[in-house]
């Protein structure tokens, strides 16, 4: 509590004044009365007044009380009494406000939740800020995000009461050295606040950060927003249909307790708004369980939704998403000598997208009926001429073609052909090689070739604009370049037994099928359809994309933000794509960083800085003295004691 002191504290000894000022106003001449006779009665009584009437004089002369106060007020201002206490400090500085969105902040184990405590707080810190001041504020979400550079604190505010948390992950760390770069050029004292829950994983990021941002001379706060809540949640899904049965699909979705007592969890399986699956698994604290199930469904497009009915503090990882395409059908020719190819013939007929005809030459069905032409093993003495003229036609004009390594291409010289493919033959060679990953193309995505060998293969160049993704021997074994407005796929795996071991492996018919999905998919179609919050899509052109939200945007580059399905454009109804948050990081809102140096959002030392201002009183003093000097002068007037 604040206590007065004096600087010169001797000057009060002048309040000595007041004693000879009284003292002489007492012994002042009074007018002399006679006392008449018929008076004398009232004598006696007057003397017991005396004592009374001396006080009341005393006070009722305001003169004699304006003297008195005016001395006092001129002795006190000698004195120069102040007083120390400590205010809140306010100077002109560049604030930066990192704000924690991630889905975790979503949590309501604080009221009403992590997020919308955050802002309460970052609305007192700049309620707290000289006015002056220069306001940014970043979003840390997947990516830093920027709301407002070098703003006012209105402006601030208003921002604030705007925002919500999204459903990803949060990247603190450089969100604090983005706040830092945005520092940089002011002169002023230079702050970041960081509001958030702070994730454990993060933890040496952050602390690097604000070694480097002190490293500039900018002062970072960590403010701790978070509770002890407990959730479960869903943290992996997948769902495909089988290659060789399309009506069916395969869904597999993992659940973990981030408690630390045992729950109860029932689970609801969707295909559409149908349910096909429901499990009450009891969980301990720390577990988790993988759950798979087979249900039947059409080939139309369909969207699975996994929902946790649990009674947690974190609602977004309770519902996980998955998109399955419609099945597309591919009119497939393949081109193969009698008997030849049977291999491949079966992977291509147990392809659910597959529509397969086998051509023996010397006749062949006009190519243009077809999606993809699949050149297998051919022989070149009764390939009449002119067919790889009107192949090379058929490629420049949108269509797709396959040439599949055998002993016939190995033998043909044909200026058409080698102009069609990506490749350039040099001859055959025997002898058992491995094959060589170069790119991790969507073709082989999931594809196990480390166990390939292959006993013959096709030496060869790759010409200049091709793309390799695999090689045998630093030969080009799986290669492909645009033709015209087409695609040639040069494939040196041969899945005969004189050529490789490939017959035998399970990944073969998966490698044709994607090969298949992947040649025939235009070019506004989506790569995949299923993603994780806080990835991007980029997209060829602008289209206008509607968040599950309901929200509608024309971009070019989406960043999933948010749980659920987004819609991609209108010229595919299977452009769609699920969002899941399906990250152990955010769902985990149990666990932060213990020892961070951090302060508890209910200290006000986050507001506020604080400081010993020294009051001094003596300038009000000789104001309100010359107030009462000049009352006095005014009532010596009155009185007429004073001549104008």
């Amino acid at each position: 509590m604040a206590s007065l002191e004096f600087v010169t504290p001797l000057a009060l000894a002048g309040l000595l004044l007041l004693i000879p000022i009284i003292i002489l106003y007492l012994l002042k001449p009074k007018p002399k009365h006679i006392k008449l006779p018929t008076l004398m009665f009232v004598v006696s009584k007057k003397r017991r007044k005396r004592f009374a009437s001396f006080f009341n004089r005393f006070i009722r002369d305001p003169l004699l009380l304006l003297q008195l106060l005016i001395i006092i007020l001129l002795v006190l201002a000698v004195a120069n009494p102040f007083m120390i206490r400590w205010e809140e400090k306010s100077e002109k500085g560049a604030v930066v406000l990192v704000i924690d969105a991630s889905a975790s902040m979503q949590s309501t184990d604080v009221t009403p939740s992590r997020f919308e405590r955050a802002k309460e707080i970052a609305m007192q810190i700049l309620d707290h800020q000289n006015p002056e001041s220069s306001i940014s504020i970043v979003l840390a979400e997947n990516l830093p995000i920027l709301l407002l550079r070098g703003g006012t604190k209105e402006d601030a505010m208003k921002i604030l009461s705007s925002i919500r948390a999204a459903d990803t992950g949060s990247n603190i760390g450089d969100s604090i050295l983005f706040a830092k770069d945005i520092l940089s050029g002011s002169m002023l004292n230079k702050r970041i606040y960081v509001l958030s829950d702070f994730s454990k994983s993060q933890e040496s990021e952050m602390e690097f950060s604000r070694k480097m941002a002190s490293m500039d001379n900018v002062a970072v706060e960590f403010v701790r927003v978070s509770g002890k809540g407990k959730n479960s949640g869903i943290i992996d899904i997948d769902a495909k249909r089988f290659i060789t049965e399309a009506k069916k699909c395969s869904i597999t979705f993992t659940v973990k307790n981030f408690a630390r007592d045992e729950d109860k969890l029932p689970i609801d399986v969707f295909v559409d708004s149908k349910e096909v699956g429901r499990i009450a698994k009891r969980l301990g604290g720390g577990e988790q369980f993988l759950y798979h199930l087979e249900p039947n469904i059409t080939e139309k497009r369909h969207v699975i939704k996994v929902v946790v009915n649990a009674n947690d503090a974190l609602a977004v990882d309770n519902t996980a998403f998955a998109f399955l395409p419609g099945v597309k059908k591919y009119r497939v020719l393949l081109v193969t000598k009698e008997g030849s190819d049977s291999y491949l013939r079966y992977a291509l007929e147990a392809s659910s997208n597959v529509d397969l005809e086998v051509s023996i030459p010397p006749i062949i069905p006009e190519f243009y009926g077809f999606d993809t032409v699949i050149l297998g093993d051919i022989d070149p003495k009764i390939i009449l001429p002119g067919t790889f003229k009107k192949l090379g036609e058929y490629a420049r004009d949108g269509g797709r073609v396959v040439f599949l390594v055998s002993s016939g291409m190995g033998e043909m010289d044909n200026k058409n052909m080698i102009s069609i493919l990506p490749v350039i033959p040099v001859g055959l060679k025997e002898g058992d090689e491995r094959m060589r990953v170069v790119e991790n193309h969507e073709i082989i995505q999931g594809v196990v070739l480390r166990n390939l060998i292959t006993k013959r293969h096709l030496q060869c160049v790759a010409k200049n604009q091709s793309r390799v993704i695999a090689t045998i021997d630093k030969s080009p074994a799986l290669a492909y370049h645009s033709y015209g407005k087409g695609t040639v796929v040069f494939v040196g795996i041969n899945p005969d037994e004189e050529w490789s071991n490939f017959y035998y492996s399970s990944f073969h018919p998966i490698f044709w099928f994607q090969l298949m999905q992947w040649i025939n998919r235009r070019e506004d179609s989506l790569v995949t359809n299923n993603f994780r919050t806080g990835e991007s899509l980029p997209l060829k052109d602008r289209v206008t994309v509607v968040t599950p939200s309901g929200k509608s945007r024309h971009t070019e580059n989406i960043i999933l933000d948010e749980v659920g399905i987004y819609t991609i454009g209108s010229s595919d109804p299977d452009n769609k794509v699920a969002v899941s948050l399906l990250d152990e990081s955010e769902s985990d809102i149990s666990e932060s960083i213990s020892n961070l140096n951090t302060v508890n959002d209910g200290n006000s030392a986050i507001l506020r800085e604080k400081v010993q201002v020294r009051i001094e009183f003596w300038l009000y003093l000789i104001i309100l003295g010359l107030i009462f000097l000049f009352i006095e002068s005014l009532t010596y007037k009155r009185k007429g004691l004073l001549e104008e």
